[in-house]
Order: structure tokens, then sequence, then C-alpha cells
């Protein structure tokens, strides 16, 4: 009986002894594949692959980050460096209002502090991006939006 007990017990042992080679061969395996010695990252995160995700170029971009209740529209471009340009940029903030969404939109320019139009985001703190359709209601508020302004900025609307 002793036996057969101390064969079952080396039995579970040698279970267990590969199991765990095989998971720090994984480990290691997995991190080496994330710092390969030629710079290139092969992990499934899509904004640290050197196979930069496509986007449509002449489209606009929904970029939404980390921790934060609003979310940014422009024309993402450089997504393979540590910061993602976004040029035409917009800031979108959803509010609810009697169980209704509403959206605000303003160009990053024209923020207090007197920023550009384009901003630089570091790609960590990225949630998603994502490509809009020409027919989404953000893109329809950014062209009325552009509309208004330029209407606001010729001499007869001056006068």
């Amino acid at each position: 009986m002793k036996q057969q007990n101390a064969k079952g017990g080396v039995f579970v042992f040698v279970v267990i002894i590969l199991a765990l080679v095989g998971l720090v061969s994984w480990m290691v395996k997995d991190k080496g594949d994330q710092s390969s010695s030629s710079g290139a990252q092969t992990t499934s995160n899509p904004t640290k692959s050197s196979k930069s995700p496509k986007l449509t170029k002449s489209a606009w971009q929904a970029v939404i980050l980390a921790g934060s209740d609003q979310f940014y529209v422009g024309k993402v471009e450089d997504i393979n460096d540590p910061f993602v340009v976004i040029k035409e940029t917009y800031v979108v903030r959803t509010s609810n209002e009697d169980g209704k969404a509403l959206l605000n939109i303003f160009r990053v320019s024209e923020g207090a502090h007197g920023p550009t139009n384009d901003i630089r985001v570091g790609r960590d703190g990225i949630l998603l991006i994502e490509d809009l359709r020409e027919d989404s209601d953000v893109v329809k508020l950014i062209q009325n939006y552009d509309a208004q302004k330029a209407t606001q900025s010729t001499p007869e609307a001056k006068k």
C-alpha cells in the first residue's frame, strides 16, 4: 500500500514540476517577444505593435483617453511614436440633460491657455482610436461648427 501511495505522490510531484516549468517558459517567451533585440514589439496590443493599424487618412478619428469624461476628434498621425499626433483636433464632451445625451464641441485651439490645434497624446494613455463615418453625428457637428465659425468670421457677419 505504501508503495502505491509513494508512486502516486511522485506522479503528482512530477506533474506540478512540469506545469511550473511550462508556466515559467511561457512567461520568459512572452517577455522576450515584448522586448526583442530588434526593438520591434510583437504584442497583441495594437498601440504597442510594430505594425500600425490602418487608419483612414482622409477620415476623422475619435480618440478616447483613459480616465477622461471627454474625447478628442481629429486626424490621427504617427501612431507608432510614443506620442500620437492628432491634427485638426476638437474636444467633445458628453453630458446628460433630462435623459438626453448632449454633445458639446470646441476646437482645442480655443482653449484659454492658447494652444495650437494639434496635440500629442501619450500612446499609453489611449484606450481607443476609431475611424468615424462621414454621416456620424460627431462629424456633422464638426461640419456645422466650422460652417458657423466661418460665417462669424466673414466681414458681413461682423457688421
